[in-house]
């Protein structure tokens, strides 16, 4: 019994130091290259990229690289593949390197819907794409990275400089008011009261007459999906929400 009082707590021990490796591993673990398309020394290029990349942006980041995606087409796989790895509606954005039906899909999920448009997955296309068409897949792997990278800055920078232009237009538009203000300032108060003589003016009839009517009509714009600024959405298998798109080579 006294054996087994120190024996438990050094397994306890031991089973705790061992954890954080295991995770560690798992972690590491961000290429599936399920079709061994990567070389050893590739995978280990990528993942290390992918890794800078989550650690700036901490969001997932996941590339997958199969020739067989069985029946289900480039955007169940793709969606269904990142909720089984990092669950529903968590912020994310995994690439699908689908050597199978040679059409290939960026999924988004969580925050990472907002941060990159329609538009900004056709613009990363327009960099991996032709990678593919040359079966260069770690240069369209890198190329996905940077994609990301540079579109999600492009999207910060822009509301950044667009808001801290506005606070200044802002100040500039009250002190210049405030000026104008004070400067044309009266210290009485003018009226058309000002001018009528009270004792010789008399008002024996008012009227209102209906000159003319304005109807302002504001159309109310709704986002169906694709293109542009905006971003489509829709439901995985498991009932998670996802954006992205596709490209075929």
């Amino acid at each position: 019994m006294r054996k087994l009082k120190i024996i438990l707590p050094l397994v306890f021990i031991i089973f705790t130091l061992a954890m954080p490796s295991a995770f560690a591993s798992y972690n590491d673990n961000m290429v599936y290259d399920l079709d061994n398309s990567l070389t050893d020394s590739e995978e280990a290029t990528v993942n290390k990229a992918i890794r800078e990349a989550v650690d700036k942006y901490e969001m997932n980041i996941c590339i997958v690289i199969t020739d067989d995606i069985g029946s289900k087409s480039p955007m169940e796989y793709a969606d269904d593949f990142y909720d089984d790895l990092y669950g529903i509606n968590t912020d994310g954005v995994l690439l699908l390197i689908n050597n199978d039906t040679k059409k290939d899909w960026i999924s988004t999920s969580g925050s990472a819907i907002k941060k990159y448009h329609d538009s900004d997955i056709q613009l990363m296309f327009d960099d991996i794409t032709p990678k593919l068409q040359n079966d260069d897949f770690k240069g369209a792997s890198l190329a996905f990275i940077d994609s990301l990278k540079n579109t999600h800055s492009s999207n910060y920078d822009w509301i950044s400089a667009f808001g801290i232009s506005f606070g200044i237009s802002a100040i500039i538009v009250i002190i210049i008011g405030l000026l104008i203000t004070s400067h044309y300032k009266l210290h009485k108060t003018i009226s058309a009261t000002n001018y009528v003589c009270t004792n010789k003016t008399k008002m024996h009839e008012s009227r209102d007459d209906f000159i003319r009517q304005y109807v302002t009509k504001v159309r109310i714009e709704t986002n169906s999906g694709g293109g542009g600024g905006g971003t489509s959405t829709h439901r995985s298998s498991s009932g998670g929400t996802h954006g992205g798109g596709g490209r075929s080579r």
